[in-house]
């Protein structure tokens, strides 16, 4: 644990290449309040939190409003909410191992970073196997986040990866992440979600949306693949309640739903252009429109 420090405007910490730090009951692993600056290369170590209690704060780094961080070349093990960010902050090529937060009493409860009205920019990174109640790998609460070149694998929460203000994915995989509820990979309320040339595969939810559930936000894809995914109930890929969808260039194979299994629409605006699907019994198990009829020019 990097102890409290005080009156420090710029911290730079470097890691020791390809370390492994193995650290026990830790709040705060790097606890520096005041800096305006952080900057932080960590040349391929491990920082690991053993005999961790999941139902406590456990993280590697909060950073305030005020504060700027560039991270980089890290991985992170272990830790309940790793990353909380109110500011600004620049990472690339971070992996986020086995990261679960698990406790009635947190009601933002995510296993890698909580983005609390703050601007995350992330790429080149993984997320794998962590847990949350609202975010198994990302809860982004009012703010900005990107994610450039991520890939998000058996991830598992209430709500994937949530998003509550802006979120701009290009190129990702999402690969067998769940839902105990709505939306598999990405649950988006009252959001602009931007996903262009992602790939959604096997993802599940217990309830609608087997890779994303969109609640009255805006919602669009182009270029993106939807395979394999489920849920239980309705949009074995997408399910849009009330929100605004814009669908090109993309495909649907084999995904699965009790209604529309592709793509579940509940009152939502929703235009579909130059898309395919494949993988249903018939044509009007793809696409279920509640309330509204999508305008579709697509190949079914």
């Amino acid at each position: 644990m990097i102890s409290p420090l005080n009156h420090v405007k710029i911290l730079i910490l470097n890691f020791a290449e390809g370390v492994t730090i193995d650290t026990y009951d830790v709040t705060n692993y790097i606890n520096c309040t005041e800096a305006e600056n952080i900057y932080i290369n960590g040349n391929g170590a491990t920082v690991n939190v053993r005999n961790r209690d999941s139902s406590y704060e456990a993280h590697f780094l909060v950073v305030s409003p005020e504060q700027y961080c560039v991270i980089n070349n890290l991985n992170l093990v272990g830790f309940n909410m790793a990353i909380h960010n109110e500011g600004t902050i620049s990472a690339m090529n971070l992996t986020f191992n086995h990261c679960k937060w698990d406790s009635a009493a947190w009601k933002n409860e995510v296993g890698a970073i909580y983005n609390e009205g703050g601007y995350v920019y992330i790429s080149h990174s993984s997320f794998e196997d962590s847990y949350g109640q609202n975010g198994g790998a990302i809860y982004n609460h009012r703010g900005i986040l990107i994610c450039d070149f991520c890939n998000f694998t058996s991830n598992k929460a209430d709500e994937s990866l949530d998003n509550g203000e802006e979120v701009k994915l290009p190129l990702l995989n999402f690969t067998s992440n769940k839902a105990d509820e709505s939306g598999g990979a990405i649950y988006n309320y009252i959001g602009t979600l931007s996903c262009f040339g992602c790939n959604f595969n096997q993802n599940h939810a217990d309830d609608d949306g087997g890779a994303v559930y969109d609640e009255k936000g805006l919602a669009i894809y182009n270029n993106c693949h939807f395979n394999n995914n489920k849920a239980d109930d309705n949009g074995g890929a997408i399910c849009c309640h009330y929100g605004v969808m814009n669908i090109t260039s993309s495909i649907f194979n084999g995904n699965k739903g009790d209604d529309g299994d592709a793509i579940y629409n509940d009152f939502g605006e929703a235009s579909m252009e130059n898309c395919n699907f494949t993988g249903s019994k018939s044509e009007k198990d793809y696409v279920f429109n509640y309330g509204k009829d999508a305008k579709n020019n697509h190949d079914w």
